[in-house]
This record gives structure tokens, C-alpha cells and sequence, in this order.
């Protein structure tokens, strides 16, 4: 055996020699400031263990001798810290396994990383090929728009052009027929209108037959002659011939009729197609760069109604011209230009299929601004009346429901807070400002006189102050707007005044006539005044009308605006609530 000296150096030796393979790699891995080495990986736990274990190891060395091991054999017991050392092994191994998967992770997200930038850039480059390709597809869509709207734009104004012009000739063929307007004024008015063949042929047939019938009744049977069969066959004939006269004149009498409406057209046409030849705008220019003026609808004091084609909504529009004249003051300029504001901003707020509704406003020049409303093809009802006179109790009764639920959307206060609309007082309601669409639907226009009933006052019943006395169409206004309040004020007015302005157009529309100031001229309604003694309606006897639709007609006809009823009362009334008014109406046909 060897000594006990040389086991315990070669014991020692060989914890050394052990040490110097397990511990000693392990703490060049652990030491250097206590961090890992760079590409090492351990926890910190496991760093601070393995640091403890090498101290607590070398202190032993030093302190404890070595000694032989007992029993048979010479084998010793494996020392503490030999476990120590096995178990950080396995614990590095370990780690250096976690390193190892961590490491392979990193490589792979790396490699997902320049993949995915790979792939971004290909996005990113796609994506400015297709914004490329789109931006050059807009700039041709954007050119191929343009040009169909230009290309648009000059067939319209072909279009318009060439049925100006036949229109202009159609015109002088019927003058021929139905006559023609003389102007002899500088001015411009119509100073006469001279009859075509037409009138004419109609004056000498009615003089013939008048020269007929003065024959016949001179014409008497000899009743005291010899012959009783001649005074009896002379009778006979006699009647027989004034028989044939009656149905001559019934037949003149229609065709007159015929011949009236025609002329009335045809004198409408004509002086429309006048003020389009003297307008500024007869070279139908395009407005705002998207209105193509067409033709001239009508003309008023200072403004005029164009038919339009709106190039980005692709639809027809009427564009109303408001024109300042030149040598008015700057106060009255300022002035109309208020009323008009104040129009639009009335207009603006309503959205009613029984109102015309407005689109747009704009600034043509210095003088003169438009706006865009929506285009009824149909004629209004003034003109449907001078052509027809009266119309039947059902046909009027569908026009006055339709003007009823366009003035109950006017009454009635609107939204909330700021978006609030006040209830308007239309005040100028009248056959001229009822307007017929494309399918005969009516719808309310013409807002230039209307009133706003303050946000405070919501009822429908709150009156306000009529600061434009004298303004409007007097036979269709209520008494109260011709009255005179104590100490010379403004008299007072509600919403009831669209109410009166229903009866009386409801009573033309059966009737034919007017039911206050017929034939008068407003200067002399105003003088007579008429409408103060307009408290009591009379019906002529024909055409025969329903009792529901004279009740309806008394009502809305009161002279009193606190006994009339507000258009909410009557849309209870039978004669528009009940769907047997309807049949009532046809039976009073």
C-alpha cells in the first residue's frame, strides 16, 4: 500500500485534477465580474450556488487533513462536494442545451424577420404599383369625365338651340292661326295682340249665326191664312232650324273654346320665347361649372326661371336668376339681396315632396346670384285653371289634400336646439306658386313673402306683427291683413292667413271664379275694400258641389282668424279625413 501521505496527495491530486476539469471550466465561465462570459448562459441562482460550493470547497482542502478511507477493499466515500460538482455539470449541460434551443430560436425568428421585411418590401412595392396604376386610372377617368361632360355639356346646348329655333318657327306658323303680339313701345310691353285666322274665322262664323237667328225669330207662320198646313209646316220648319242653330252655336261655342286655350298657350310661348331672345343668358352658359342653362321658363320683375341640367347629379333643375338693377342705390341692393337671403334660408331648411325643394345658391357677378330649386315639368295651377275654368269636385279636392299636407309641414316646427327650423307663414298662397311635377303631383313655391313665427312661440295660433302690409295677392288674403290696429300699428297676422288663401283657391278651383273681388283690379279692392266686407261666402247654384266641400270652404272663408281653423283642425275635417269625401266629392260631379 502506499503511505498515507501519498493517498492523501494523490487524493488531493485528484480532486485537483477533477476540480480543474469540472469546477475550474466552470468558474471561467462564472467569474469575470460575475457575469457569464460572452455566449455563456447560466441563471443567476445557479451562478451564485456553483460560486458558493467553489469557497466552500477550498476551505475544506485547507482545513481537514486527508484521511485513508475504512473498510474492506481501500474504497472511500464520495465526497460532498464531488456531488456538488455532478449535479452543476448536469445543471450546465443543461444549460448549455437551453442556450443551444435559444440560440436556433433566435436564428429562426431572424430568419422570419428578413422574411417578413422580405415580404413587406414586396408589399410595399406592390402596393405603390397599384397606387401608381390607380392614380393613372383616375387622372384618365378624370379625363374621360371631363370630356364626356364637355361633350355633354354641347349637345345639350345643340339640343336647346335647335328646338329654340323650331319652337320660333312653330310660333310664326300658328301666328298665322291664333295671332301674334304687336309691340309699338320702347318699353318692350305687349301694347296689342292681333288676331289670327282663327279668331277670325270664329267672329264671322258667331255674326252669321247671329244673322241666322235674328232671321228666324223676325220668321212667324201665317196663322190666319187660307192654308192651315202651310202655317203649321212653316212652324215646324221654323223650329227645326232654330233647332240645327242651337246645336251650330253649341259647336261654335266649343270650338272657341278650343281656339282660347291655344291662343292662351300660344301668347304664353310667345312672350316667353321674347324675354329668352332679350335675355343675358340666351347664349345658355354653363353656371358654377355644372349648370347648363336650356330655356327660359319664365320671368319675373327682377328675376328669371331657367330650365337647367345639373352635370354632377345628371338631372334637371330650375335655376332662378335674381338680378339687381344697375341704378338702384346700394341701400336697395343691400335690401333685396336680404329678402333673398331670407327666401333661401326659408327654403333651405324644408324637405317636402309637397314642397319644391332648393338645391344650391351661388354668386354669378356683382349684380346678380342663383338658386338651384327643384324642376316641376308639369304647368302651375293658375295656368291650368285659365285653360279649364273649373275642374271636377274630385280633381280639386286632390289638389287642395296635397297643397293642405305641403302648409301642415310649413306650420309645424321642426328638429331640436340648433337644428331647430320655426314654423312658416307662407302668406302668398296662390294658384300662380302651386306647381305640377312630371306624374301632376302639386307642390308649394314662390317663399319670397313667407313669415317665421319665432322659436318661442311654436303654437300654431301665435300671431306676429305684418311689417308688409300692402305686399302679396289680395284676393287671396284673409281680412286681418287689410285692417289697421289702434294708434296706427301693424296689424297682427297668424298661420290662419294660409288657411283663407285654401278656401278661396279651393272655391276657384269649383267654381271658376274668385269669391271676393272678382273682375276687380287690386288697386280697386283695395279702395272699395272689399276684402274688410268679405264676411260671408255665397255658392252659385252650378256646377253642383258637395256639402262637405261648401262646409270646408265656410270654415277656411271666416273673417275672423281666432274663429278659422288652423290647418291641423282641418285635416280632422270630414271633408279630408273620411275616405267617403271622395265618393261625396264624385256624386256632387
Amino acid at each position: 500500500m502506499a503511505p498515507i501521505s501519498e493517498l492523501g496527495s494523490n487524493s488531493q491530486a485528484s480532486e485537483s485534477s477533477r476540480g480543474g476539469t469540472t469546477m475550474g471550466g466552470l468558474a471561467r465561465e462564472l467569474q469575470k465580474g460575475g457575469r457569464l462570459a460572452p455566449g455563456a448562459f447560466a441563471p443567476r441562482e445557479e451562478v451564485r450556488s456553483a460560486e458558493k460550493s467553489q469557497r466552500v470547497g477550498a476551505l475544506k482542502r485547507k482545513s481537514v487533513a486527508p484521511q485513508r478511507h475504512a473498510g474492506s477493499g481501500g474504497k472511500r466515500k464520495r465526497a460532498p462536494e464531488e456531488e456538488t460538482v455532478c449535479r452543476l455539470e448536469k445543471e450546465v449541460a443543461s444549460c448549455e442545451e437551453k442556450r443551444a434551443a435559444l440560440e436556433s430560436e433566435i436564428a429562426s425568428e431572424r430568419n422570419l424577420r428578413v422574411e417578413a421585411e422580405r415580404a413587406a418590401k414586396e408589399a410595399r412595392a406592390e402596393l405603390d404599383r397599384e397606387r401608381s396604376e390607380a392614380a393613372r386610372e383616375r387622372i384618365a377617368l378624370a379625363t374621360t369625365k371631363n370630356r364626356l361632360r364637355s361633350a355633354l355639356e354641347g349637345t345639350l346646348r345643340r339640343v336647346a338651340e335647335t328646338e329654340a329655333r323650331e319652337q320660333r318657327r312653330a310660333l310664326g306658323t300658328a301666328a298665322f292661326e291664333l295671332g301674334r303680339a304687336v309691340y309699338r313701345s320702347s318699353f318692350g310691353a305687349r301694347d296689342a295682340w292681333e288676331d289670327g285666322d282663327a279668331e277670325i274665322d270664329l267672329r264671322r262664323r258667331a255674326g252669321e249665326l247671329l244673322a241666322r237667328r235674328e232671321a228666324l225669330e223676325r220668321r212667324s207662320p201665317a196663322w190666319g191664312g187660307a192654308a192651315m198646313i202651310e202655317a203649321i209646316s212653316d212652324d215646324e220648319a221654323r223650329k227645326a232650324h232654330l233647332a240645327a242653330l242651337k246645336r251650330d252655336e253649341v259647336e261654335l261655342a266649343s270650338e272657341r273654346a278650343a281656339v282660347e286655350r291655344r291662343k292662351l298657350r300660344h301668347a304664353r310661348e310667345w312672350t316667353r320665347a321674347r324675354h329668352e331672345d332679350a335675355s343675358r343668358f340666351r347664349v345658355r352658359p354653363l353656371m358654377n361649372d355644372r349648370y347648363v342653362l336650356l330655356s327660359l321658363l319664365g320671368k319675373g320683375g327682377f328675376s328669371e326661371v331657367w330650365l337647367a341640367y345639373d352635370l354632377d347629379e345628371t338631372r334637371k333643375v330650375a335655376v332662378k336668376m335674381h338680378q339687381l338693377d344697375r341704378s338702384w342705390s346700394d341701400d336697395k341692393k343691400r335690401a333685396y339681396v336680404r329678402h333673398a337671403a331670407r327666401e333661401y334660408s326659408i327654403q333651405r331648411d324644408l324637405d317636402h315632396p309637397r314642397v319644391v325643394r332648393l338645391f344650391d345658391v351661388f354668386e354669378v357677378d356683382d349684380d346678380t346670384f342663383a338658386t338651384v330649386l327643384e324642376y316641376c315639368a308639369g304647368e302651375d295651377l293658375d295656368a291650368l285653371l285659365r285653360a279649364r275654368k273649373t275642374l271636377p269636385e274630385r280633381d280639386a279636392r286632390a289638389i287642395m289634400l296635397q297643397v293642405l299636407a305641403g302648409l301642415h309641414h310649413l306650420h309645424s316646427p321642426a328638429g331640436t336646439g340648433k337644428d331647430r327650423r320655426a314654423a312658416i307663414i307662407h302668406y302668398d298662397l296662390k294658384p300662380g306658386n302651386i306647381l305640377f311635377d312630371e306624374t301632376g303631383d302639386a307642390k308649394i313655391t314662390d317663399f319670397g313673402l313667407s313669415k317665421i313665427i319665432p322659436h318661442q312661440n311654436d303654437a300654431l295660433a301665435t300671431s306676429l306683427e305684418l311689417t308688409s302690409q300692402g305686399a302679396g295677392t289680395y284676393w287671396y288674403l284673409p281680412p286681418e291683413c287689410f285692417s289697421h290696429a289702434e294708434g296706427g300699428a301693424a296689424p297682427r297676422i297668424n298661420a290662419n292667413v294660409d288657411v283663407w288663401s285654401v278656401g278661396v283657391i279651393t272655391f276657384q278651383m269649383l267654381y271658376g271664379a274668385r269669391p271676393f273681388g272678382e273682375g276687380q283690379t287690386q288697386q280697386r279692392l283695395l279702395s272699395d275694400r272689399t276684402m274688410l266686407r268679405a264676411t260671408n261666402v255665397n255658392f252659385p247654384p252650378t256646377p253642383a258641389v258637395s256639402d262637405q266641400a261648401k262646409d270646408f270652404i265656410r270654415l277656411c272663408l271666416r273673417p275672423s282668424p281666432a274663429d278659422r281653423p288652423t290647418v291641423r283642425d282641418l285635416c280632422d275635417h270630414p271633408y279630408v279625413k273620411h275616405h267617403d269625401a271622395a265618393a261625396a266629392a264624385a256624386g256632387g260631379t
